[in-house]
């Protein structure tokens, strides 16, 4: 073997001896870099109104001084979610080199449902916000057929099995309703009967519903029909049968 092989060789294993050296020093810089750069020196809260903005970073387990890249926002959003039940949503957003936004959608309540001698507050989606009196609970659209099960804040409303298809009808009542922002005209919303689900309507009219096929074209209906009826009337409303609506004014037989 000549001297110019023989010298590649020892080039090629002096090389290959220094490359492992050269990755651990590069993986040791980026450490380093990482422990000593990237501190969450800012830390703000977008979105809410229930908490303040101390309390939800306390709940959210986030530190000035921690180091960004390894803020477990999922974590974070778990915890601040578990503590405060009205929160529904938690975007935890970090912003190189230094700072995190919390984002927070709130629940809105809409609705109570009766439960352990009082009642529980409910959004549109069915979670259960927290525990009121018949003082608080007046100011919502009032739940009939439903009993929640071991009903817990911050958690979805759950019934017992029987009562699957009145909570799945109920839900599909209440985004209509809130799609068309009708909620504060309703009260007593009865679903023990789901092919025949009742309610009040502007302290006026008892609304027949049906089932809760077709919720938004039914609130169309029942909305033109109010409109065509004069301010005192009072009455039926049946929107049971199919494409037909009938009123029956108060006294008629």
């Amino acid at each position: 073997m000549d001297r110019k092989r023989i010298q590649e060789r020892r080039k090629q294993r002096s090389v290959a001896r220094y490359v492992p050296v050269v990755a651990l020093l590069i993986l040791f810089v980026a450490i380093f870099g990482v422990s000593v750069f990237f501190r969450v020196t800012d830390i703000s809260v977008t979105g809410a109104s229930r908490y303040s903005a101390e309390d939800i970073i306390r709940a959210a387990g986030i530190e000035t001084g921690g180091n960004l890249v390894f803020v477990d926002g999922g974590a974070a959003a778990l915890r601040i979610g578990n503590e405060m039940p009205y929160v529904s949503v938690v975007k935890i957003v970090r912003h190189m080199p230094n700072s995190v936004t919390i984002e927070i959608t709130e629940s809105t309540p809409f609705a109570v449902v009766g439960a352990q001698g009082g009642y529980w507050i409910i959004d549109v989606n069915g979670r259960m916000l927290e525990r009121t009196d018949s003082v608080g609970a007046a100011r919502y659209l009032h739940v009939v057929g439903i009993t929640p099960n071991e009903p817990e804040a911050g958690k979805k409303l759950a019934v017992e099995e029987s009562f699957g298809s009145r909570l799945e009808y109920l839900l599909r009542i209440f985004s209509a309703v809130d799609e068309m922002g009708v909620a504060g005209d309703l009260a007593n919303i009865n679903v023990s009967n789901i092919s025949n689900i009742t309610f009040e309507y502007k302290g006026r009219f008892a609304v027949q519903f049906g089932n809760a096929d077709d919720c938004k074209y039914k609130l169309e209906r029942l909305l033109g029909v109010v409109e065509q009826l004069d301010p005192t009337d009072e009455g039926r409303i049946d929107l049971s049968q199919g494409g037909e609506t009938a009123f029956i004014p108060n006294g008629t037989f």
